[in-house]
């Protein structure tokens, strides 16, 4: 996504802390705390921390060790860390997180961010990367549906949200991308 565009967006959109947790996130992370004791989270694209936030809200997140989110706004991480200082923010690309070593997190949220980037195969690369032996990932994105009002027209279609790079018309086609992605890598 142009970084332009994106950080303009992030400063009039702020995100706030409304969030649901997922039945399968809470489901996942729930595992994850049963079979290791204080495990490490990273929150690919975690914007403000809301997903974060709604973790701690529930008590998802008494567990756990080391949270980490990354978005690649610098305000973002900056109202992260000011609301949720036992987070450590990073302000960097999801593609490509230099700061942090590979197989290094039991758990890799990357929630509505796969719509926002061009490449979709370095993103589920980077999960990979991230993930220990035995890691979950929970990954998610909106999916488009037909009777839906979209305000935005970007490359000659309407959308969702401007900065959106594709959008999903269906469960079927995203689950279809992680397959393939996961299974060809």
């Amino acid at each position: 996504m142009k970084g332009n565009l994106f950080q303009n967006y992030s400063r009039k959109h702020m995100h706030f802390y409304d969030e649901e947790v997922s039945v399968l996130l809470g489901s996942g992370l729930a595992l994850t705390n049963r079979v290791i004791k204080k495990p490490s989270i990273v929150d690919l694209g975690c914007g403000d921390g809301r997903t974060i936030f709604a973790l701690y809200e529930k008590g998802l997140l008494k567990n756990v060790g080391e949270i980490v989110g990354v978005d690649i706004s610098e305000s973002r991480i900056e109202r992260l860390t000011k609301e949720l200082p036992f987070v450590k923010g990073i302000v960097s690309d999801a593609l490509n997180v230099k700061e942090l070593r590979d197989s290094s997190f039991d758990f890799v949220i990357c929630s509505q961010v796969v719509e926002h980037v061009e490449n979709d195969d370095m993103l589920i690369l980077e999960i990979k990367r991230l993930l220990k032996g035995g890691g979950l990932a929970y990954m998610s994105s909106v999916i488009k549906k037909w009777y839906g009002v979209y305000f935005y027209f970007k490359d000659g279609s309407f959308r969702l949200d401007p900065t959106h790079v594709r959008e999903y018309s269906s469960v079927d086609e995203f689950v279809g991308l992680i397959e393939t992605k996961v299974l060809n890598y």
